[in-house]
């Protein structure tokens, strides 16, 4: 299982929680103003996550309450990580 990390920024890991884009809802995920619209997060957590109004950016409009969604958010995560060094998830401790 993947452990709980911050959202990251491109090549350095660790999200700048200073840039969280405004729709994200208050709580431990978010998506800050790195994201570059790969999709791949929409795919992974629709209930939880979606676009802006332009369509420029995802984020989380709902934070996980179930363990199925807080494991659609860390897959959600592991696809940034994975496709474009990106992530969305809990807790601001490093990930990398």
């Amino acid at each position: 299982m993947l452990g709980a990390g911050p959202i990251f920024a491109t090549l350095s890991c660790i999200a700048d929680k200073t840039i969280k884009e405004p729709e994200n809802v208050p709580g431990p995920y978010y998506v800050d103003q790195t994201c570059n619209l790969c999709r791949n997060c929409i795919e992974e957590a629709p209930n939880l996550m979606k676009y802006n109004d332009d369509e420029t950016y995802a984020y989380f409009f709902k934070q996980p309450e179930t363990p199925d969604e807080t494991a659609a958010a860390q897959r959600a995560r592991w696809r940034f990580v994975r496709r474009s060094r990106l992530a969305t998830t809990a807790n601001d401790s490093p990930f990398c």
